[in-house]
């Protein structure tokens, strides 16, 4: 099915799958006063409530030294299971329970000679949206992609923060007592820190929550932290963009068991909301060795 500006495409399948396409047409260029192209990509199946939309956001920016903008989103519910994505990073949230697993991984870029670093951080989230467990792994590279090291900090309610480094040989050193080594991680986290890309932003903020929760309780025989320190805006920030998208393209669709399916969905992650309870604090504490 063709339209002025748009390519659609339908597939029926005898097994109950449904798929549905939209493409923006070749030679229709952005402009600035239309910069925004969307395509994307759905599947759903008749015999159950599950589906899956992949979407593709082409920005045209006016920047010289970026032109185009890529934003890459993807929703998909199974058995109750609602997985986000939004460009690197995961949301994986049980509709059930409200309990999230939030994944993050940045590959090592060998054209990149500015950032020899690759990035994987994982974090669990209550339903209120506090953080549970945490971990955020850097890893620097050889020229020949190898890891040469890697500098970890870790928070759960089992062992507390930990912050160090481990070399190629299996070393390990506490970054707490070495300012030099945690400054050379602080530097790899730099270019996050002036970045607009949320998953870079999310393991900074984390990284150095991290860093500050240690240094405030330093002095003390018992390193001890509030999980509100560790700020997870950026996750909802993304889940926000994610649904705001498939609302903006829900209008659009021709398929009333997919709209329906979405509806649902989006009903579940609102009644999920409203019966999220507002908690008391949980401290995480780690004994600090007598040595």
């Amino acid at each position: 099915m063709h339209s002025h500006k748009a390519k659609r495409r339908f597939s029926f399948n005898n097994n109950g799958i449904i798929e549905f396409s939209k493409s923006a047409k070749v030679g229709k260029k952005q402009t600035l006063q239309h910069p925004t192209r969307i395509s994307y990509d759905t599947t759903f199946n008749v015999l159950s409530n599950d589906f899956d939309i992949s979407i593709t956001l082409d920005q045209l920016t006016g920047n010289w030294r970026e032109k185009y903008k890529y934003d890459y989103l993807t929703i998909s519910l199974k058995d109750n299971i609602l997985t986000e994505k939004f460009n690197d990073i995961e949301i994986i949230r049980d509709l059930s329970t409200g309990i999230k697993l939030v994944r993050i991984a940045k590959k090592y870029d060998k054209k990149n000679k500015q950032n020899n670093a690759s990035v994987v951080f994982e974090a669990a989230l209550n339903p209120d949206d506090s953080l549970e467990m945490g971990a955020g792994a850097i890893n620097t590279h050889k020229s020949n992609g190898k890891i040469n090291g890697t500098y970890r900090f870790d928070v759960s309610r089992k062992k507390g923060i930990r912050a160090n480094f481990y070399s190629r040989k299996g070393i390990k050193i506490d970054l707490t007592s070495n300012p030099t080594l945690l400054s050379t991680a602080n530097t790899l986290l730099l270019p996050a820190l002036n970045s607009q890309n949320s998953g870079n932003i999310i393991v900074s903020d984390f990284a150095t929550s991290t860093q500050n929760a240690i240094a405030k309780n330093l002095s003390e025989k018992v390193i001890s932290f509030d999980n509100s320190d560790f700020n997870m805006e950026s996750v909802k920030q993304a889940e926000a963009k994610i649904i705001e998208m498939v609302k903006c393209i829900k209008g659009e669709l021709p398929l009333f068991g997919l709209v329906e399916r979405i509806d649902n969905c989006l009903n579940l992650i609102d009644k999920e909301k409203q019966l999220k309870t507002i908690s008391s604090p949980k401290t995480l504490k780690l004994e600090l060795p007598n040595n």
